[in-house]
């Protein structure tokens, strides 16, 4: 993901909240995110919270807001608002929101990526190279069908 964001010319990338209901942190992260989104670092910090799973997977409710503050500091977010946002739930909307547009984006997990329009499987090098021969290559798939498709009127 890192290497995919720092290349928006080829690579469009698009995170949608998907907590599931039976991880009983998921929403709570999520709503972290959102609070780190309105500061500018939603990936910075969907990064840490990630990259540190293990730390809150297993915590309590109450535990819980005490870890993702931690991780708030440790990608410079600034303290008091990371902890009004958490506390207050400003987040909660948009993740319900982005939950209720799952089912027409055919999102069954986390993580479901989707790369340049297209839903990944594996997740390889293999399946990446495929998927960006046929995004980027120009004329577009697109093009190439309309095109066919008027040859044929």
């Amino acid at each position: 993901m890192p290497g995919w964001r720092s290349q928006p010319q080829t690579y469009h990338i698009a995170y949608h909240h998907f907590p599931l209901s039976y991880h009983k942190n998921a929403f709570a992260a999520a709503e972290a995110g959102e609070c780190a989104a309105q500061q500018g670092k939603f990936w910075e910090y969907a990064d840490e919270l990630f990259g540190q799973y293990t730390g809150w997977i297993r915590k309590s409710a109450a535990e819980v807001p005490a870890q993702f503050k931690t991780y708030a500091a440790s990608t410079r977010l600034e303290a008091g608002r990371f902890q009004t946002c958490l506390s207050s739930h400003a987040g909660k909307a948009e993740v319900q929101r982005q939950m209720k547009a799952a089912a027409p984006a055919f999102l069954t997990g986390t993580p479901t990526v989707y790369m340049n329009g297209v839903k990944l499987s594996e997740m390889s090098r293999e399946e990446e190279k495929a998927v960006l021969d046929v995004t980027l290559t120009k004329p577009g798939a697109a093009a190439v069908i309309q095109n066919r498709l008027k040859s044929l009127r």
